[in-house]
């Protein structure tokens, strides 16, 4: 699939435990040659866990993507009218931003770029990582 020229938004949601398997995921879209830009929740952007400290998550984050991490409500809003995305990448989704998602509860920079970009008619995909929302 040709991304070159194309601008996705990654958004990255508090499943901790795949974080590491995710971010090589923004470095194949680039090398695809897209642009992408981070979005990140507030549990990835505070939470230290057993995975590792938040702190160097967002360093890893942004690494890949050569780009500042999305933190903010505010910071994500203009990916709607002014700096809209071809495509939305959640990934990890937690099962706790996938309902709020489906109820159209923006409380986060990942699900306000979310919105935003269905808002511009461009496509969602969720990569959904739980463990007990699908049984």
């Amino acid at each position: 699939m040709e991304l070159k020229g194309k601008r996705i938004g990654f958004g990255l949601t508090g499943s901790h435990c795949t974080l590491e398997e995710v971010i090589p995921l923004i470095e194949t879209l680039i090398q695809r040659g897209a642009e992408v830009v981070p979005f990140v929740s507030w549990t990835v952007q505070s939470t230290d866990s057993k995975f590792g400290k938040a702190a160097d998550w967002i360093a890893a984050i942004e690494k890949a993507s050569g780009h500042e991490v999305i933190n903010s409500i505010v910071k994500a809003e203009p990916y709607g009218p002014k700096k809209p995305l071809d495509c939305m990448l959640i990934s990890p989704m937690t099962g706790n931003s996938l309902a709020k998602f489906a109820n159209a509860l923006t409380d986060s920079p990942v699900l306000m770029a979310a919105k935003a970009t269905l808002r511009n008619g461009s496509p969602v995909v969720a990569a959904i990582s739980t463990n007990d929302a699908l049984a």
